[in-house]
């Protein structure tokens, strides 16, 4: 995404090829596109939607916090539940 910020890719009237950006069209291009994180202003020109981007990172973000706190409750009880786990 930083190609796209730094050659202002920014929006449809700015959208550049991905020759110009410098990018591969991979996996990972080809799954912001289907996320609309890259948007295809034109045919073979593309442009980065910062909203998108942001609501994307917010998604990740979140999800990932979200796997943190259920492992760290899963560890607490298995430490609670093994023998020994508990003294009461």
């Amino acid at each position: 995404m930083a190609h796209f910020r730094e050659r202002g890719a920014l929006s449809p009237a700015a959208a550049l090829s991905t020759n110009a950006l410098g990018v591969a069209e991979n996996d990972t291009f080809r799954r912001l596109c289907a996320h609309a994180v890259i948007r295809e202003a034109a045919p073979g020109v593309f442009y980065l939607d910062e909203t998108a981007a942001r609501a994307r990172q917010y998604r990740m973000r979140r999800v990932a916090l979200t796997l943190i706190v259920v492992a760290a409750v899963l560890a607490i009880v298995m430490l609670v539940a093994a023998p020994g786990g508990s003294q009461s």
